[in-house]
């Protein structure tokens, strides 16, 4: 069981209107159990063509999914460039064995608030004597 804890963070919690995208690899877990080498490069360089075209329309990744990411940005014209452009630029691209990934591409606009959130293992990561460590902090986003 995970259980997500919110923080208070120094984050800004503005409530100012941005605009999330989020990305999704179409078929990821069969790609991974029918090529699981060959799917690890092709997720790598999905990353590295999704993380570049996001910053280059000024928007930021702030979460991976392992299949996916969100990004934020100022404006919605901002998300909707960085999401043609990274479908572009993977098209361009050799695959190998896995073919061209299949992306989907979310867009949502709103107010939103910056958090923080810890994640809770029921089982706890143990190191030599029994000692535990804290979870790990993230950041993260909501639409309000």
């Amino acid at each position: 069981m995970v259980e997500h804890v919110s923080v208070n963070s120094d984050l800004p919690s503005d409530g100012r209107e941005r605009t999330i995208l989020t990305t999704d690899i179409v078929g990821s877990t069969a790609l991974l159990r029918r090529y699981p080498n060959d799917m690890l490069a092709a997720m790598d360089l999905h990353d590295r063509i999704l993380y570049a075209t996001i910053r280059r329309h000024g928007g930021d990744p702030f979460r991976s999914t392992g299949d996916g990411v969100l990004a934020i940005f100022n404006h919605p014209l901002e998300a909707v460039m960085a999401a043609v452009d990274a479908q572009r630029e993977m098209r361009n691209v050799q695959w190998g064995p896995t073919g061209r990934l299949q992306v989907r591409y979310g867009i949502h606009t709103g107010l939103t608030r910056s958090r923080v959130t810890r994640t809770i293992s029921a089982r706890p990561y143990r190191r030599p004597h029994d000692c535990r460590v804290p979870p790990m902090p993230t950041r993260s986003c909501c639409l309000m």
